[in-house]
């Protein structure tokens, strides 16, 4: 951001501003006082001489202290919205920012994922039959991701199925995958990025859920085995998942509290870009409604976007 002409009304260090007025009044006041209870008894150029001498003294130490109680009024100032900063040297950069750009997962929200509803899309997949396969890809993939601690809530049973070859979360490809022995193979991911029969069908049913911020997460099963680049066939969608992040506790009251300082908030993050609007809106980040997806766009789109996102 230029900020050569435009004047920042951040106030970070506000506890300091009225410590420092408050310190400086009163030391005037006790100065004042010495000087005319100093005139009254017929002393005054002895007594100028001695308050000149004790601050000369005193101020290094009366500056020092000055410092740490402002510092901890500003830390505590901070810490009252769920502010902290991991090093003191950038509480000198706060007084420069107007606009605090911030990742969705792990800032606003806690990481957290909790699954609201699941959406049987074939015959097969009864409760029953999820429930063994979803296990079964759970203990084969052996991972402590959101959303297999998710899906562990739900579904978390002992290996019924030998596993033949696993593929591990790939964000490339947006979605893991286990075949196991016997040519069954489960893979888990998002829908729109998964090669599955009847997408254009699966993404409508999707829509209302993803305007409302939710996630979601496709189970699907195939016949070929998975490898290091992916499942080559089209798989067959047998179940949605439906799952909702679970806001940071005082996220509202935070993006307030900048707001009122004169920081504008934006939030940048790699998933869904109508999920992630609503769940900031939730929080309260002001205009977040008026979202820019950057998905497929070519870089000279994304120059002429710069200046709509900032």
């Amino acid at each position: 951001m230029d900020n050569k002409n435009k004047k920042l009304h951040f106030t970070f260090l506000k506890p300091f501003n009225i410590l420092l007025l408050v310190t400086g009044a009163i030391g005037l006041l006790l100065v004042a006082t010495i000087i005319i209870l100093l005139a009254v008894q017929n002393s005054l150029s002895n007594g100028i001489e001695l308050i000149i001498e004790a601050a000369i003294i005193l101020l290094p130490i009366a500056l020092f202290i000055l410092g740490i109680v402002a510092s901890y009024l500003f830390s505590k100032s901070l810490s009252d919205n769920n502010i902290s900063l991991n090093k003191l040297t950038r509480a000198e950069s706060l007084l420069k920012i107007d606009v605090l750009c911030l990742e969705k997962t792990g800032v606003i929200t806690d990481g957290e994922l909790e699954i609201k509803k699941v959406i049987p899309l074939s015959t097969v997949a009864t409760e029953q039959y999820l429930a063994q396969w979803i296990s079964n890809y759970l203990r084969a993939i052996d991972d402590n991701s959101h959303i297999s601690n998710a899906l562990k809530q739900r579904y978390d049973f002992e290996l019924s199925a030998g596993v033949a070859e696993t593929l591990p979360f790939d964000e490339k490809l947006g979605y893991s995958g286990v075949s196991f022995k016997g040519g069954k193979t489960i893979v888990v991911g998002d829908p729109q990025y998964v090669n599955i029969k009847n997408k254009i069908g699966i993404a409508k049913r999707c829509e209302e859920y993803i305007n409302n911020g939710y996630q979601l997460l496709a189970i699907c099963e195939g016949k070929e085995l998975v490898n290091e680049d992916g499942y080559s066939g089209e798989l067959e969608a047998i179940a949605l998942i439906i799952l909702k992040d679970h806001l940071r506790n005082g996220t509202f009251d935070t993006f307030k509290w900048f707001k009122n300082n004169g920081t504008t908030v934006k939030v940048i993050s790699s998933d869904d870009a109508l999920a992630t609007s609503v769940v900031a809106t939730e929080s309260g980040v002001g205009g977040a409604d008026k979202y820019i997806s950057l998905e497929a766009m070519g870089a000279e789109e994304i120059r002429r976007s710069w200046n709509c996102i900032f």
